[in-house]
């Protein structure tokens, strides 16, 4: 069996690893079924021993000694058999530690309850799921699952948001994504899906592979191809089906990519990590852009496009959390 350098492992139980580990960590899953199958052996280990530290709680630098002693890990940095931290301890740390990363919330399973993973504003979250299958989420969104043995028998999971999924493939067990409005059955394959309640449309995005959508209620099934998007209009029940664009995925380096989108075509997602509504006067709402931003502030964002569109001021109430802007000649 492969093994992990002992500080990977640690940042795995604080929940700390990097996306970059997260993947090697999930790769490693991927490798064999013994793998997947130990980690999940870790979990249930954890639900027969209702071990009572939170991560929150093994975060102190004492707790850390006495979590070393007991899982037997090192303060060195050298490799170590995962062998070695199968124990109750470890197990309880495990299910929340890859399940998200800074900035993320996750409940603790208890018997059949589902673990939920959720994101507020301006955060996002990685998570490998018991079957090796991996997935990030946006900001201001939720993925619930249930535990697992459940979840090896039946992948199914619950989103409310939008996140990117990269499925481990199992021809006898479909992977399936349960949306307000539609469900998604893939075997094995990369998309992302962004399904938020206050948007006035959802998407379906397949980078690899492929992916089957019933809409709710006999409103149709579809098929995606790779490079293709399905635009779901729930109101009016209208789907099309489009070429990809790569604004759909910039989230996922924490991106914001206007690709000739008004301030309007964004506003949601700039509150989503920003935290701020938009008020635009008439006149304003149909200037478009083509930009890429990522560690700018909201305040540097609006600053370019007034430079941009010079005709444009902005103001921002940091009270009331809102952005208004106008013609510099509106009164």
């Amino acid at each position: 069996m492969k093994e992990l350098d002992a500080d990977i492992i640690l940042r795995y139980l604080d929940g700390t690893l990097t996306e970059d580990e997260a993947r090697e960590v999930s790769a490693w899953m991927k490798e064999s079924q013994e793998n997947r199958d130990y980690l999940v052996s870790l979990k249930e280990t954890y639900m027969s021993s209702r071990y009572p530290y939170s991560v929150k709680k093994a975060k102190t630098e004492s707790q850390w000694k006495e979590l070393r002693s007991r899982l037997s890990i090192p303060s060195s940095r050298n490799a170590i058999p995962w062998h070695k931290i199968m124990v109750a301890a470890g197990a309880a740390l495990l299910i929340c530690a890859l399940s998200f990363l800074a900035g993320r919330k996750a409940s603790l399973p208890f018997g059949n309850d589902p673990i939920t993973i959720s994101t507020g504003i301006g955060e996002r979250a990685s998570a490998t799921l018991p079957d090796g299958s991996s997935l990030m989420l946006n900001s201001c969104s939720s993925v619930s699952y249930a535990p697992h043995k459940a979840i090896k028998k039946n992948r199914t999971v619950s989103l409310q948001g939008e996140a990117s999924f990269d499925v481990f493939h199992d021809s006898k067990r479909p992977f399936y994504v349960d949306c307000d409005g539609f469900k998604v059955k893939v075997l094995g394959t990369k998309f992302n899906i962004r399904s938020y309640e206050d948007a006035s449309k959802k998407y379906i995005s397949l980078k690899e592979g492929s992916v089957k959508i019933d809409l709710d209620g006999g409103g149709g099934s579809y098929l995606l191809t790779p490079g293709q998007t399905l635009s779901y209009d729930p109101t009016s029940g209208k789907c099309e089906i489009l070429d990809s664009e790569d604004s759909l995925f910039g989230w996922e380096k924490g991106q914001i990519i206007f690709d000739n989108e008004s301030i309007a075509d964004k506003a949601l997602e700039l509150k989503r990590k920003y935290g701020y509504s938009f008020k635009i006067a008439r006149g304003c709402e149909n200037l478009r852009y083509r930009a890429k931003f990522k560690d700018e502030s909201l305040s540097e964002i609006m600053g370019i496009f007034t430079k941009v569109s010079p005709e444009l001021s902005f103001e921002m109430d940091p009270e009331q959390r809102i952005v208004t802007i106008r013609k510099k000649s509106s009164r």
